[in-house]
């Protein structure tokens, strides 16, 4: 959701860009839809994995580790993954 409330206001901005900004907000909206598409299919997955209780398998170690559901992965900035270490 995240990712589309950015594409929601990407849209705005090039909605009211003038000429000199036009460029750069068509590139900003082309690469949050690029994103969505490539991107949101695969963290949708992964959402139903964590929800079924499913393990992946850490290859540095050749163990399974728990596939979680957490606030810090930030789809807008990356992947929407992330690895937590215990302390």
């Amino acid at each position: 959701k995240q990712l589309e409330k950015k594409l929601a206001e990407a849209r705005a901005k090039l909605a009211e860009a003038g000429d000199k900004d036009r460029a750069a907000a068509e590139a900003e909206v082309k690469r949050l839809e690029r994103r969505i598409e490539t991107h949101l299919p695969g963290l949708e997955q992964l959402v139903a994995m964590a929800k079924a209780g499913r393990k992946l398998r850490l290859p540095l170690l050749d163990r399974e580790i728990p596939l979680i559901l957490d606030e810090w992965a930030k789809p807008e900035l990356g992947s929407g993954c992330v690895k937590i270490t215990p302390a």
